[in-house]
């Protein structure tokens, strides 16, 4: 089976793919960028959220539902806080990291059981339900 010159890179992101591409450009004076792909454009190209018949959700409606959800928590270790526009970014952060790494609610709760003390309250006050 013969191989063609053609290779795919995928990069984390579009700053480093164009450092790569800028790098390309400067020794061999020319570069073509289709065989360069983000994170991102990597997933969409295989199907991504298209497939799993997904829409994408905006970064302000995502703050806007993690604001909702804040609000009917009742008392947390959070106090006030939950109700500043700054939690719910906060709290979107940290979803959104836990996705990324692939963390589930269940890995988060036995992380969180060698932290201090004082420090236990508060991310037992964040981590979802499991």
């Amino acid at each position: 089976m013969t191989r063609s010159g053609r290779t795919l890179q995928v990069f984390p992101d579009a700053h480093r793919r164009q450092q790569v591409l800028r790098a390309t450009r400067e020794s061999h004076g020319f570069v073509l960028g289709t065989g360069c792909l983000t994170w991102d454009e990597f997933v969409d190209a295989l199907g991504g959220a298209r497939a799993l018949k997904r829409r994408p959700c905006p970064p302000l409606a995502a703050r806007a539902v993690m604001a909702a959800l804040a609000q009917g928590l009742g008392e947390t270790p959070f106090g006030g806080f939950i109700q500043e526009p700054a939690f719910a970014r906060a709290a979107l952060e940290l979803v959104l990291d836990m996705k990324a790494g692939r963390l589930t609610p269940r890995e988060l709760q036995d992380a969180a059981e060698v932290l201090p003390q004082e420090r236990r309250s508060r991310l037992r006050g964040a981590r979802p339900a499991v």
